[in-house]
Parts: structure tokens; sequence; C-alpha cells
């Protein structure tokens, strides 16, 4: 009968509804779970660029007496030709010591970096990744390191800048410092320039003057020797430098800024195929760090809380790229899902979303990047998410 067929559409009806319901309200979850850490990322942003706005405390610092300046080079070629000089140059009337380390060997970079008074040490075989490099030499040459005051990690592409060693001084009680980074590119190398310089003068001074550690950034790092005995023979992933911050920050090892004078100029991969590259192992090297060192992260919580949380956040909170949007689905989905009459909740958690993802806009503005550059980028994280799987099993590594 009519009826009949009426309460059965009805019921089926309303099931298909509940399950729709519980499907949106499941969705929801998971888009605010994956939306929290950076949220959470950018109001430590936030406070960590107005403290960047204070004085600090006044540390005593000195002058290093022995440099020994480490340049990993794999396939390299004439490339290591301007790092190596810019050393060269910058060492006069200094004891510096230039260690040019092939990762498999390389007769033109070979002649070119002997041909500027630097020594060349060859790895065989080569791979799998620049920390297995740094864990070779940690290993098979002890003297030449423990024979230093200081190790600089420079990668092939920079250069240092004017005076470089005559404005650099080590700061008192740290283990480790970090050069400031003046990167040059076009397109998705503009945007990394960017984001990196926002990030040491904003993020990085705001660290400095709530006593936290800074971030190593690869190249321009510079180590006492105990320390990089300490961390070389434990970088297993990707992506050393976060892992050389991650150990040493809860070693309470101590990770400084150097004065504003110590500048490395770093060229960026100007492509969106080789950005993407690059991005795809920090992607696979920012899983194998939490698979790798759990008890690190732990032991930074347990000693520093703030500062670990916010490491953790920062961790899953990035690259802006890709969490910005996501922030802003998230957003409009818990609020669309309870229209036409949200819950004060589904309001707060909205906005919580999108004015988070807007004040990182307001923070990547505030560095300069350009329309062209931001499209690029985004490009290339977009690819960097399409390589990361291949990431995991081999060495991604980009052309500048």
């Amino acid at each position: 009968p009519p009826c009949d067929t009426f309460r059965r559409d009805s019921r089926t009806h309303a099931r298909h509804s509940s399950v729709r319901g519980a499907a949106s309200i499941l969705i929801g979850i998971w888009l605010c779970v994956l939306a929290a850490p950076s949220v959470f990322d950018s109001l430590i942003r936030m406070i960590l660029l107005s403290a960047a706005g204070g004085r600090g405390e006044e540390r005593r610092s000195h002058r290093v007496g022995k440099w020994l300046v480490l340049i990993p080079a794999r396939d390299e070629g004439l490339l290591v030709e301007p790092t190596v000089s810019s050393v060269a140059s910058s060492a006069q009337g200094h004891p510096v010591e230039i260690l040019v380390i092939l990762d498999g060997d390389d007769d033109i970079a070979r002649r070119t970096s002997e041909s500027l008074g630097a020594t060349v040490l060859v790895k065989e075989p080569a791979g799998p990744t620049k920390g297995a490099l740094l864990r070779w030499v940690a290993e098979n040459h002890q003297e030449t390191i423990g024979a230093a005051d200081a190790v600089l990690l420079l990668d092939v592409g920079s250069v240092l800048g004017d005076s470089f060693f005559d404005r650099f001084e080590w700061r008192e009680g740290a283990q480790a410092m970090q050069a400031w980074l003046l990167g040059s590119g076009a397109g998705a190398g503009e945007a990394a320039s960017a984001s990196e310089l926002l990030a040491q003068v904003g993020e990085d001074a705001g660290r400095e003057r709530l006593g936290w550690n800074v971030r190593l950034r690869g190249t321009g790092t510079a180590l006492t020797p105990a320390a990089f005995f300490e961390i070389a023979p434990r970088l297993v992933t990707q992506v050393e430098d976060l892992e050389a911050s991650l150990m040493l920050a809860s070693a309470d090892a101590g990770i400084a800024m150097a004065p504003r004078g110590a500048v490395v100029r770093d060229e960026k991969p100007d492509r969106i195929q080789d950005a993407a590259v690059q991005r795809s192992r920090w992607l696979a090297g920012k899983l194998e760090v939490f698979l790798r060192h759990a008890p690190a992260l732990y032991t930074l919580i347990r000693r520093r809380p703030l500062e670990g949380v916010a490491f953790v956040a920062e961790m899953l909170g990035r690259p802006l790229a890709l969490t910005i949007p996501l922030r802003v689905v998230a957003g409009a989905w818990v609020l669309a899902d309870g229209l036409p009459s949200p819950e004060p909740w589904r309001w707060l958690l909205s906005m919580a979303a999108v004015a988070s993802g807007l004040t990182d806009v307001f923070f990547l503005l505030r560095g300069g990047l350009s329309l062209r550059g931001a499209t690029s980028m985004g490009l290339a994280w977009g690819g960097a998410v399409a390589l990361s799987p291949r990431a995991l099993v081999r060495w991604m590594r980009a052309r500048r």
C-alpha cells in the first residue's frame, strides 16, 4: 500500500542521512586533528615573532682559534669552485683548514678543490645520504676533527660572506651555532629564500630571547668537535639538520645564532622540479625522525616542555603551503556541517583554523614573498607529496 511504501522510503532516507551525517562528522574530526598542530604552531610563531623584538640576555663570546670547514659533495664537478674559493678568500689571516668530502670519486671536483688549497677525501662506496657521509668522516678522521676548535659545514652552492671569520664570534656555553643565511634564486628559489630569512629573523631570534635553541639549517652550521662527534654517528635520516637540532636540544647542549655579520649566501633551486625533489626528501625525513628519534623527542619534551611541544608542532604543522589550505578547509567543513544554526564550538574551531591560516599568510607576505614565488612553491610542495614515497627509499638530490 502507498502508506507502507512511504514509511519504507522514509526509513531508508533516514538511514542514508544518518550515514552521511556520521561520515561528515568523522571527516570533520580528522580534518581538525590534522589541522591542530599547524594551529598551535601558528600560535607559537606569533609568540616568537613578538619575543624577537625584545632585548635578549647579553652573553659573552670569543673568537674561534682554528676552523675546520667540511664541504660534502656528490657529483658536483665544477660547482664546488665558488664554495671552496669563498672559504679560501675569507680564511686569509685565519687558521682555517678546508676539507672537501667527495661521496664517490669525482675527478673534476677533486682537481678543482685541490687547486684552491683544499684537502680532498673520497668515500667509497658512495651513498646513501649526506648524514652517512658525515658519519664516515667522524669515524675515519677523528684526529683531523679533534685538532680544530670549531667545525663549519657548508653545502656546495653556498659561499661565505665578506670577512666571515672576522665577524664570527662563538657564544659562550653554546655547542653549536647557525650562521645567517641569505638565499638567492627565482620562482621557487625566491620563496625558499624569503621563508628561510624570515624564519631566522623572526622565529630564531624569538627562540634566543626565550632561551630556546635555534634551528640548524644544514649549511652554515658550526659545531664544536665534541658536538660533531656526538651527533654525526647518529645521523640516520635524510634531514640531518633537523636531526642535529633535535639531538642537541634534547641533550641541552645549546644552539645559538651567529652574529649578524657572519653570513652565508646560499643558492636555492629555481626550477619547480628541483624544489619538489628537495622538499620530498624533507617530508620523508620528518617521518624518519619521528620513527627513529622518538626517545630524543620525549627527552626534549620532558626537559623543556613548551620548547619540546613547539618542536613537535613545527614538524607536524608545516609546510605552510600545505597546511594553510588544510586549515581553511577544516574550518569551512566544521562550520558548514552545523548550518543553518551552528553551535558556538563550531564557530570557535572554524575561526581558530581560518585565523591561524591568515596569520601565516601575513607571516609570508611580511617576508616579501611574491605571488610568483608563492605559486611556484605551492606547486613544488604538491610535487613533493607525490615524490615523497620514493624519497623514503632513495637519496633525492636537487640540482642548484
